[in-house]
C-alpha cells in the first residue's frame, strides 16, 4: 500500500518523551546552541549515536514509532533499526534535495522527520509534494543532470515546513525534501526514521539488516531457513584478493535475504593442488544440498575444470549459489555461466 503522506503532521507527548531533555544530559549541555558550541560536528554525530543505544532514548524511540500505528491504521509494519540523526548548523547546509528512492528505498517507505526544537523557515526541512517531485526526477533522468543541477531544480520545487519540537512530519519516500544554507541563528538537531508496511519492496535495503519488526508482529513471524555451506576460496587470481572475512560478508547478506543458514558450516578450498577436492567431496559425498560462494569466480579459472564441478552439481541435485551476481546453478545453463566467467577473464583489467 502506498501512503500518500505530503507533510502530514502529528504530535508527541514531550513529558512522556523528553527527547531533548535526554539529549541535553547526555551532552552535559544547557541548550543545543551549547552542544554546538562545546563540540564539532563528528562529536555531536558520535555522541548521539552512543546515546541511540541507551534504555532511556531506545524507550522513547519505540513510543515515536508506536504512534505511527494510528497514522497508518496498521500495527503491521518494518521500522528502522536505527534512526538517522542530522545536525543542521548556522551557516551550513544539511543535505542536498534528493528523494529516498534515489538512494535505495522502496516507493512504499514512509520518512518520519523528528526536530529537537521549533524550527524556522531555514533550519527546518523544506519539501515538495507529489505531482511536483515527479515531474522534476523526471527532467533530473532526462536531462541526465549532475547533482548540483537536480539540487537547483529540486530545491525550486520545494518549500520550508515549520515543524515544532513535539511533532512528527510524515512524508512518503517519493518526495523531494532537503534543506537551505541555515541563515537563522538557532542550530538544528533532528532524528528521521522510516516505516516499510509489510509485504512492501523494500528496494537494494535489505529487511534485516535495516528494519526491525513492529511489536506486535515479532511474536507472529518465525522464519524457517534452508541449511547451507559456505565455500571459501581464494585459489583463483581474480578472488586472491577477496579475504576470506569479505567473502563471509558477502555470503551473509545474502543469506539474508534469502532464507539461508550455515550454521558456521563452511569449508575452505584446499591450496597448493591444481584440483578442487573440497566442493567435489561435499557435492558427491557429503552432498549438501545448498552451497553458497562468493562469486561465480570462486570457480576454477580453468575452463574444463569448472564445468566439471557445474556437472557434478547438476548430477548431484546440489545447487551452486553464487552470492555477489545473485544466481544460481538451477535456473542458469553451464553454457551461461561459462560465458560469464571467460569475458570477466579475457576482460583488460584481467590481463
Amino acid at each position: 500500500m502506498v501512503y500518500k503522506f505530503e507533510g502530514k503532521i502529528i504530535k508527541f507527548d514531550t513529558k512522556k518523551n523528553p527527547l531533548l531533555d535526554i539529549v541535553l544530559e547526555f551532552f552535559g549541555a544547557s541548550s543545543l546552541t551549547d552542544i554546538f558550541k562545546k563540540f564539532s560536528n563528528s562529536e555531536i554525530y558520535s555522541k548521539l549515536y552512543q546515546l541511540e543505544k541507551t534504555k532511556k532514548f531506545s524507550d522513547i524511540y519505540k513510543n515515536l514509532v508506536t504512534a505511527m500505528e494510528n497514522e497508518l491504521g496498521t500495527n503491521e509494519f518494518y521500522f528502522q533499526k536505527i534512526p538517522s540523526f542530522r545536525i543542521h548548523r548556522i551557516h551550513t547546509n544539511s543535505v542536498l534535495y534528493h528523494n529516498d528512492i534515489m538512494y535505495g528505498h522502496g516507493e512504499e517507505v514512509v520518512n518520519v522527520w523528528v526536530p529537537l526544537l521549533n524550527t524556522n523557515k531555514m533550519n527546518s526541512l523544506f519539501l515538495s509534494n507529489i505531482n511536483l517531485s515527479k515531474k522534476a526526477l523526471k527532467e533530473f533522468k532526462n536531462k541526465k543532470m549532475s547533482l548540483i543541477e537536480a539540487n537547483k531544480l529540486f530545491q525550486s520545487a520545494s518549500s520550508p515546513c515549520l515543524v515544532n519540537y513535539g511533532e512528527m512530519l510524515i512524508f512518503n519516500t517519493l518526495i523531494i525534501h532537503g534543506t537551505a544554507v541555515n541563515s537563522s541563528n538557532e542550530d538544528r538537531i533532528s532524528l528521521d526514521f522510516r516505516i516499510l508496511p509489510h509485504g512492501s519492496d523494500p528496494s537494494t535495503k535489505l529487511i534485516d539488516d535495516f528494519y526491525l519488526n513492529n511489536k506486535y508482529e515479532e511474536k507472529k513471524i518465525k522464519k524457517t531457513f534452508t541449511a547451507c555451506l559456505y565455500y571459501l576460496n581464494k585459489k583463483n587470481p581474480i578472488m586472491e584478493n577477496c579475504s576470506h572475512s569479505i567473502q563471509r560478508q558477502i555470503m551473509d547478506m545474502y543469506s539474508r535475504e534469502n532464507s539461508f543458514n550455515s550454521d558456521g558450516l563452511e569449508e575452505t578450498e584446499i591450496h597448493g593442488v591444481s584440483h578442487y577436492p573440497s566442493i567435489c567431496h561435499y557435492i558427491e559425498e557429503v552432498k549438501i544440498k545448498n552451497i553458497l560462494m562468493a562469486s561465480l569466480l570462486c570457480l576454477p579459472s580453468d575452463k574444463t575444470l569448472r564445468k566439471q564441478i557445474l556437472m557434478l552439481a547438476k548430477k548431484n541435485d546440489v545447487t551452486l549459489h553464487f552470492c555477489l551476481e545473485n544466481k544460481d546453478s538451477s535456473n542458469v545453463s553451464i553454457e551461461t555461466l561459462n560465458a560469464y566467467y571467460e569475458s570477466i577473464l579475457n576482460s583488460p583489467m584481467v590481463q
